[in-house]
């Protein structure tokens, strides 16, 4: 077979295989532009969920503050009406002691 045959036989090869490399190309470079999309809608995605997770701690730590703030003010009125019960049993035997030096002063009085 002379070169100007195989030059022939091989043209119509060599065209589809260039087809083919094209073809391919231009899909590898759209599955690169559809990765590049996918990645920068991702990094959007993940910079949101940041924020959300930031915003969520922020709020977290404002509620824990709060809860022990609570906290110390009911131990603090727990302290309160401990003090106050302590005052009211102490006035209840100023009370009866009271009620014990008048009757002793009524019965002093009517036998004196």
């Amino acid at each position: 077979m002379s070169s100007q045959c195989k030059l022939l036989v091989c043209a119509p090869t060599w065209s589809l295989f260039t087809s083919y490399l094209m073809s391919s190309r231009l899909g590898i470079e759209f599955q690169i532009g559809t990765l590049k999309e996918t990645m920068i809608l991702t990094e959007v995605e993940k910079n949101a969920r940041l924020l959300q997770c930031q915003q969520l701690l922020n709020q977290k730590t404002k509620l824990k503050a709060e809860v022990s703030k609570a906290f110390e003010d009911v131990n603090e009125l727990f302290k309160q009406a401990l003090k106050a019960g302590t005052e009211v049993e102490y006035f209840k035997i100023e009370v009866s002691r009271l009620d014990a030096d008048s009757e002793a002063g009524i019965l002093l009085f009517e036998y004196a």
